[in-house]
């Protein structure tokens, strides 16, 4: 009896000094985690420790260049004159600041190439701990411009000439061009609102919005919502691995959607007499058309209903498709989902 009362009384002294050589472990285990995010959340503020203005004399130039691997860059039209003004802005991360910028050594060069091109580089040596360097680009509209890009982001706004942009990782935002576009990000939001010409763009990840086009339209991402709002062009083509889409209030002959998962909603400005060809993996369908519109239709789904007040004629219904024509059915419209509803309805003609 006695040994056994020895015994545990070894056994609560035992659990008691683990517990408190525990809790000791764990309070310094917190301690070190807060310090660990302290000095990580210090790296990550961003200081400007630098700022300059350069002037490239683009005379003769039909091509600008502008290459930023440590940074992002915003561009503008300058109004006047045959020159680029452009201010480089640097930022290091971590307490010590000025240190870490002075380590980096950024430059700011242009030079002639060939065929018309003037290409406008920062240069500097890639260490740690990391450097940002953003761009302010002021040139004459009527240039092609070349954007390519690190982390931060592209802007670009104002130029007649075709725009073409790579971002590596970060957000790219367009506005009021007149030529061509090209823009494509490894990872970030894609904003185009305003141009007179056909356009391409690309995410890997991130939602695309494209607004006030007057071209052909293709817009791709891989995880990510798109929205298409007054397109006006020859063919439109909008792909996404997930994500709502909507195409509103555009016009083209040759329209293609493809949506891995996600909704899709389709409303067309224009009697149509062209080709669509819409589906979806997973997700709900809606397409309104005008009434007066010329093309054969055929909805079909997996898995859901399909309902139609459009006026169709030769119609041949069921649970999951519905067929029929507006018109003399000289176009066609496709709509299949495997797994989801689908609504056609009439819209009113513009």
């Amino acid at each position: 009896m006695r040994a056994r009362l020895i015994i545990s009384i070894l056994v609560v002294l035992g659990i008691s000094y683990l517990m408190v050589w525990g809790w000791g472990r764990a309070v310094k285990g917190a301690r070190e985690y807060v310090q660990e995010a302290v000095t990580y959340a210090s790296e990550e503020r961003w200081v400007e420790t630098a700022r300059s203005t350069h002037t490239f004399d683009l005379a003769g130039a039909t091509r600008l260049t502008i290459e930023n691997e440590f940074g992002g860059a915003e561009v503008r039209a300058a109004g006047e004159g045959r020159q680029a003004k452009v201010e480089r802005i640097v930022f290091a991360g971590g307490t010590d600041a000025a240190a870490r910028a002075r380590a980096a050594r950024f430059s700011l060069s242009g030079r002639r190439g060939e065929a018309g091109e003037y290409r406008i580089v920062v240069r500097g040596e890639r260490r740690r701990p990391r450097v940002h360097v953003k761009l302010l680009a002021r040139v004459p509209p009527d240039l092609a411009l070349r954007l390519r890009l690190a982390a931060g982001g592209a802007s670009v706004a104002g130029l007649h000439g075709p725009v073409s942009i790579s971002v590596q990782s970060g957000g790219i935002s367009v506005g009021n061009i007149g030529g061509p576009l090209t823009a494509e990000t490894g990872s970030g939001g894609v904003s185009v609102n305003g141009v007179r010409a056909r356009l391409w763009v690309k995410t890997g990840s991130g939602g695309i919005e494209l607004r006030d086009i007057r071209g052909s339209a293709t817009a791709e991402t891989g995880s990510g919502g798109i929205t298409l709002r007054e397109v006006h062009g020859r063919d439109i083509i909008a792909k996404t691995g997930s994500g709502h889409t909507e195409l509103s209030k555009v016009d083209a002959d040759n329209i293609r959607v493809e949506v891995g998962s996600g909704g899709l909603e389709i409303s067309l400005a224009q009697p149509f007499s062209g080709d669509l060809r819409a589906k979806t993996g997973s997700g709900g369908m809606s397409l309104a058309l005008p009434a007066s519109s010329n093309c054969r239709i055929a909805a079909t789904t997996g898995s859901g209903g399909v309902s139609c007040s459009l006026p169709v004629a030769d119609a041949a219904t069921s649970q999951g498709s519905v067929t029929g024509r507006l018109g003399a059915g000289r176009g066609y419209v496709q709509m299949h989902t495997d797994s989801g509803g689908i609504a056609l309805s009439a819209a009113p003609a513009e």
